[in-house]
């Protein structure tokens, strides 16, 4: 055995070193890297559904399926059973887990966290174990303590605790495996676990698209820590291409027989909002930044970091500058080392190579920015931190001897006192972090003040209110709360975006909840600016005219007649003739008669003792607006001056039958009834008003 190197350079150590000798050892810190992985996630089996868990589960039509939706689920895309829309996104293992679970337990978060919690446990156990077989000729401590690093850190927490994270830990859990069979067949020198390789790496294919950055990692695992001859690596390099060759004519095959759609939105990402160059690489790099700053320091986290969040900046900005030479120094670092094979340089390309895809630097991703996009970079992250550590603390980072977990320890106190104090913080963070996804109304309660200036935040916790305000069973009281608070959100949001068409949908929507059709009307007729023939708004905003028409109320101060006929000609298009005719009736106040001109000359005539011409214009009134308070009224006392008293009364008493509450209305029944003589249910009359007076005092 040579004597190895404590630089930075990886030694090269010709007898290999059989890892059945300390096999205890390394399924003991295996095991204890998965009960903390348990633990630190343990209180997440209690949440519920949260975010792109609808999309993924309860609102998806192929998952709810069970497995009788598998089939669809191999010849459609990520997001299929969700939009009905072809995205190119092609992951069906994650997609087929969750079907499988809902045929298991229909609707049963339980379920599917419990399966979330087992499957990292059993990512921090491989990960140690491919580490360890990888770094055999290091200090075990290394492998040891980047896992637990790698386990505990809090960005993680979004891929867990999300159900919709399996994508994440399926596409990395069988990039170990497939790591871990190509380190023994090389080792062994056996090409039969290249089968499981190869299957495993499809499966990491199946999984996420940041699979395909792993055929660049792959050759590079082999380059920094087996010697073998040039054609051995050319020849993994080419099989590991063979089987990318092969998943992308699957998934081509498939994405391509339905109608493609690619569009991004600046609300998801907001670089599509940098039009030049220099903005797109300003802001990539701002966003970089943060990454490198959250890997450090993870706090605060959100789960969303949508438009207008970020800033979009030039290369100038301070922080995106810092980031530029930081990327590019790192960047030069690993390319100079790289034939020195030095372990720092490795974990950078580790780092670099899938922060890449997700840079929004050669393409826009789906979302400005996302912690979970840190997941499999941040192991990178998690071995240079480690070895940066082991050497400020002169830990030797050769291969030495422990027979059990304290012999590893107790030489390395300071160095296990100060990972211990980071894990301890890290855990605290993950825990507490957890408890933010319980629901959606604690994610986005939370994170709407964490990222205030994400408009999609503040739609999303308006929404998540609304839908508490509506669910039966909420108090009066609670109902009104999460009413209030729902519509601020609506109006966050569209303050931060005036063009955004969903929080002025429900925000009208939750006036109309209230029974507040004049403001519906209003908030309709803005989001019909943005969406001007979308089909449940236009059936919304016909429900809210109708209703507010027949309430006794004038719409013409809230919208013009143009657009009533131009509503009523979507209804017709789309072949709603119940509403459409209910519609007209409205539209036929404006052309036929103004409500106020009838009201004002129907005055007129009464003041002018001319009774019949203003019983006339009064019942014109009520013929287009039965529940018109006022009108019926005024009916009421031009029949009483004629001596028309029981079509008075009749007038009167659907007045009361409207407005209950009313003392006045009470009191003009009871006068009429004097009147005519009925004194004693005038009396009566007049003691409910007096008894209605009371109350309202």
């Amino acid at each position: 055995m040579t004597t190895i190197n404590h630089g930075n350079v990886i030694p090269k150590i010709e007898s290999e070193i059989s890892t059945e000798n300390n096999s205890r050892l390394l399924i003991s810190c295996g095991i204890i890297v998965s009960l903390f992985a348990v633990i630190l996630y343990f209180n997440t089996l209690f949440n519920d559904y949260a975010y792109d868990d609808t999309a993924v589960i309860t609102g998806n039509s192929l998952t709810t399926k069970g497995i009788s939706g598998i089939p669809e689920m191999l010849k459609t895309s990520y997001w299929y059973g969700f939009t009905g829309i072809n995205d190119h996104l092609y992951r069906p293992l994650p997609i087929i887990s969750l079907a499988i679970e809902w045929q298991l337990s229909p609707g049963n978060p339980y379920l599917n966290h419990f399966s979330n919690i087992l499957l990292y446990a059993l990512t921090g156990f491989l990960l140690f174990i491919f580490l360890a077989i990888l770094l055999r000729d290091f200090n075990l401590v290394l492998p040891f303590t980047a896992t637990l690093i790698f386990i505990a850190h809090p960005l993680h927490t979004e891929v867990v605790a999300n159900i919709k994270g399996r994508d994440e830990i399926f596409c990395f859990l069988f990039f170990l495996i497939s790591g871990i069979a190509l380190l023994k067949s090389i080792d062994k020198k056996s090409r039969a676990w290249l089968i499981i390789t190869s299957l495993s790496y499809f499966l990491s294919l199946s999984s996420k698209e940041t699979a395909f950055t792993f055929i660049l990692i792959f050759p590079l695992i082999i380059f920094y820590f087996r010697d073998i001859p040039i054609k051995n690596l050319i020849f993994y390099s080419a099989l590991f291409l063979f089987i990318l060759l092969i998943f992308y004519l699957v998934r081509t095959s498939v994405v391509s027989s339905l109608e493609s759609y690619t569009e991004k939105d600046f609300l998801n990402n907001s670089l599509v909002l940098a039009t030049d160059i220099t903005t797109r690489i300003g802001t990539a790099f701002y966003v970089m930044g943060l990454y490198i700053k959250l890997l450090i320091f993870p706090d605060p986290l959100s789960i969303d970091y949508s438009y207008s969040q970020i800033p979009i900046t030039g290369i100038i900005n301070p922080v995106s500058f810092a980031a530029i030479l930081f990327y590019l120094l790192i960047l030069i670092y690993a390319l100079v080392k790289l034939f020195w094979k030095d372990f720092i340089s490795f974990s950078i390309f580790i780092f670099l190579i899938p922060v890449l895809l997700i840079s929004n630097l050669f393409y826009l991703t789906g979302s400005t920015m996302a912690e979970r996009f840190m997941y499999i970079p941040s192991l990178g992250f998690s071995l240079a931190f480690t070895w940066i550590v082991m050497r400020l603390f002169k830990l030797s980072t050769a291969k030495e001897k422990y027979d059990n977990l304290i012999s590893m320890i107790r030489p390395n106190g300071k160095f296990a006192m100060l990972i211990f104090v980071i894990l301890v913080l890290y855990s605290f963070k993950t825990i507490s972090r957890n408890s933010d996804w319980k629901n959606n109304y604690t994610l986005f309660s939370a994170d709407s003040k964490t990222n205030s200036n994400s408009a999609i935040l503040h739609y999303d916790l308006g929404g998540t209110l609304f839908n508490l305000a509506k669910k039966p069973g909420t108090s009066e009281y609670d109902r009104n709360q999460f009413i209030s608070s729902a519509q601020k959100e609506f109006q966050s949001a569209f303050s931060i975006y005036p063009e955004y068409f969903e929080p002025y949908y429900q925000l009208a929507e939750s006036y109309y909840f209230e029974n507040k059709d004049s403001l519906a009307i209003v908030y309709y007729k803005k989001a019909m600016t943005i969406l001007p023939e979308e089909s449940n708004l236009i059936k919304n905003i016909s429900s809210a005219l109708i209703r507010y028409s027949e309430n006794g109320n004038s719409p013409q101060m809230i919208i013009g007649k143009d657009e009533i006929a131009r509503i009523i000609n979507l209804l017709i298009r789309s072949r709603n003739a119940d509403l459409s005719s209910r519609l007209y009736r409205v539209f036929l106040s404006y052309n036929h008669a103004d409500v106020k001109s009838l009201s004002d000359l129907g005055i007129k005539f009464y003041n002018a003792g001319k009774y019949n011409e203003a019983i006339e214009k009064f019942a014109k009134i009520i013929s287009m607006q039965p529940k018109n308070v006022e009108a019926l009224n005024n009916l009421g006392s031009s029949y009483a001056m004629i001596h028309e008293y029981e079509k008075a009364k009749k007038c009167f008493i659907e007045v009361i039958a409207l407005q209950p509450d009313d003392p006045v209305n009470y009191e003009n029944l009871a006068l009429l009834l004097k009147q005519k003589g009925d004194s004693v249910n005038a009396d009566v009359n007049f003691a409910k008003a007096k008894e209605l007076r009371k109350k309202s005092q």
